[in-house]
């Protein structure tokens, strides 16, 4: 079978063209591009891909579902799901290559491990318990939502989890530092938070919950001071998310 690689961006020139060898393999790669200002679509056609237009998003607007626009250009019955800021070892380019070859029917989702890094770090605790990622699928198996991250629905019984091995593991650059993780988590709480409804005691104690939940629980504390740094940003997220539901609920 034959695979279709689709890459959303938005001015991700420093990144892409790592993202882009990963998926050297594919028989197709297509770049969904929201009106990049940098180098972006110049990169991308330098490496022989397709750039599909897509709107960009209002601010506060979740982005992932533009994916939808590089499905509909496909020519082929799978298609790969992969960020700029992220890489797929050799390993796993080879395994996801032996998996294409089953008929397209035996295939739903295929969810790969993933590995955070924060610039050259990489990280032992705390995000890395996001788990598996959607990578290799069929698209008449999901269907897009609007949505921050969970914006893939499907069957989990059409889904298979590759073996937890760090080889076969994404890895995904979060941030070059904490500072810019800090600005990240902000962009994504205004658009969580537009579609958030407000509970008070939620406003005041979803970030302890949140900082002790990557910090303690999913013992981001071996990360030292990053994965502390990390849990604070995640528990930030969970308050101005709260707090911008509130405001669009008694303002607008």
């Amino acid at each position: 079978m034959c695979v279709s690689a689709i890459i959303p961006t938005y001015n991700e020139e420093r990144e892409l063209e790592e993202a882009l060898t990963s998926v050297i393999w594919c028989d197709e790669v297509i770049i969904v591009d929201s009106q990049s200002t940098d180098r972006t679509r110049e990169v991308a056609r330098s490496r022989g891909a397709k750039v599909v237009d897509a709107p960009k998003p209002e601010q506060g607007e979740p982005f992932d579902h533009l994916r939808q626009l590089g499905i509909d250009a496909a020519t082929n019955d799978l298609v790969l799901f992969i960020d700029a800021d992220e890489r797929h070892p050799k390993a796993l380019q080879e395994r996801l290559q032996e998996l294409k070859e089953q008929p397209t029917e035996d295939i739903g989702v295929v969810r790969a491990p993933i590995l955070n890094y924060l610039g050259n770090k990489q990280l032992s605790g705390g995000l890395q318990s996001l788990g598996y990622t959607p990578t290799l699928l069929n698209p008449e198996k999901v269907e897009l939502k609007k949505k921050v991250h969970s914006f893939l629905e499907y069957d989990e019984d059409d889904a298979y989890d590759l073996e937890p091995d760090p080889e076969l593991a994404v890895r995904h650059q979060l941030a070059e530092s904490l500072y810019e993780h800090w600005q990240a988590q902000r962009r994504y709480a205004k658009i969580a938070g537009s579609n958030r409804e407000f509970k008070l005691w939620k406003l005041f104690l979803s970030p302890p919950w949140g900082i002790y939940h990557h910090v303690i629980e999913n013992q981001g504390w071996k990360d030292g001071f990053i994965g502390i740094g990390i849990g604070i940003c995640y528990g930030w997220f969970l308050f101005e998310s709260q707090l911008r539901g509130a405001l669009s609920k008694f303002y607008f």
